[in-house]
């Protein structure tokens, strides 16, 4: 057949033609008064290409022009483009490279929930892809929770195609796509420390370098970048309160210092005795004057540089060990402290917090969280802790 040659389709199917290698159909649509058009490898995919496509206009599930906008590029015009941190910005953009391979090719109207379902499933799973998508050697299973980072990302970057209307509808946001934390899309529990666990690496801290950010941490509930961005000039010891206004944390591959990414991060935290003596000490061995030391970082290491997010890692696994060291009475091995990450110093004073009685949305604001957050995350903390009191208006005395 010679190239461009039209054949009329079976029942009304539409027309083929065949341009160099690739083949072209299209059909009038009656229900938006235009004709519509594909391009696939085969006559025999054309045709069902184009058999999907007016169905799907014919549903109202799409629209009348297929896009040629790939995932690739086209999230990095969202992420490029769209009003983000440079941290944030980092993310996303090493989100795309690292898990979103296998979607980088793909037109953005040619994603299906299924695709995005596959793609996270392997993601827990540790698979690895190269540089053209393809599987390789996989690694450890990865927690939930990468998988669901790179989910806002394939999200945030569908929505904004769904609202420009380059595609009909959003696969990321049908029912069951999100990878869910355990069965039935419930949060786990969170792992903290004890209270007597807390009191001792309380005192752990006060024996090794650059252990007042820990017993800070701790004492506060604030997170890791909170602190390590604190400057004096945001500390109040007179009125007892300390006020948010940056986070510090490693992207891709360096530090950067930027504003929270919400309002409810940006507040005071109120300081209790404990963590105001944390900061007076600090102060007390600072010998800068008062003007230059109100733009100086409150947590600094030996060498008087801002302390790294790193070391506070460092400085947490040595009050473990430290511990772990540790004899009882009879001379024997204590038994050692679990071993969990810095965000964990975290969880344990929201979790004595709560065991305290203190009310959720106080505790929300101490920590700069949404209620309906603390509430999910911490659920098992405050399940069966509160017990309905009295009226106090006295006991039935009727007759049996």
């Amino acid at each position: 057949m010679a190239g461009g040659e039209r054949l009329k389709g079976k029942n009304r199917a539409g027309s083929f033609r065949q341009r160099g290698k690739r083949w072209e159909g299209s059909m009038y649509v009656r229900e938006i008064g235009k004709r519509v058009s594909v391009t696939e490898a085969t006559e025999a995919k054309a045709r069902k290409a184009l058999q999907t496509l007016v169905s799907e206009i014919q549903r109202g599930e799409a629209l009348a022009r297929r896009t040629e906008h790939t995932f690739g590029a086209y999230a990095e015009h969202v992420i490029s483009t769209r009003t983000l941190s440079d941290r944030t910005r980092d993310l996303y953009r090493s989100q795309v490279r690292l898990y979103c391979r296998p979607l980088r090719d793909v037109k953005l109207d040619q994603i299906t929930p299924d695709m995005l379902s596959k793609l996270y499933s392997d993601i827990q799973k540790g698979v690895i892809w190269d540089e053209r998508g393809r599987k390789q050697a996989g690694t450890k299973p990865r927690k939930v929770r990468v998988a669901q980072i790179v989910h806002v990302v394939v999200r945030l970057v569908l929505k904004t195609a769904l609202d420009r209307e380059i595609i009909a509808k959003n696969p990321a946001d049908v029912s069951g796509v999100r990878p869910a934390d355990t069965k039935g899309g419930e949060v786990g529990h969170v792992k903290a420390w004890t209270p007597e666990q807390a009191a001792r690496i309380l005192k752990a801290a006060g024996q090794v370098t650059n252990g007042p950010i820990i017993a800070f941490l701790l004492l506060t509930g604030m997170r890791r970048g909170e602190a390590l961005a604190l400057k004096w000039e945001a500390v109040n010891l007179r009125d007892g309160f300390v006020t948010v206004k940056a986070t510090r944390s490693p992207s891709d591959g360096t530090i950067r210092e930027d504003k929270p990414k919400t309002g409810r991060s940006r507040r005071d935290v109120p300081l209790t005795e404990e963590s105001a003596a944390v900061l007076s000490i600090l102060n007390k061995s600072c010998t800068q004057s008062e003007k230059t030391m109100r733009a100086r970082h409150v947590f600094r290491n030996t060498v008087d540089k801002p302390l790294a997010p790193l070391a506070v890692n460092v400085t947490l696994t040595r009050c473990l060990d430290l511990l772990d060291a540790e004899k009882d009475e009879n001379g024997d091995p204590v038994e050692p402290m679990p071993r969990l990450p810095v965000h964990s110093l975290r969880h344990t004073f929201v979790s004595i917090m709560a065991a305290q009685g203190h009310p959720l949305h106080v505790i929300a604001d101490w920590i700069g969280d949404r209620p309906e957050t603390v509430s999910r995350v911490y659920l098992h903390v405050f399940k069966g802790r509160h017990v309905m009191p009295s009226l106090g208006i006295g006991n039935f005395q009727g007759k049996s």
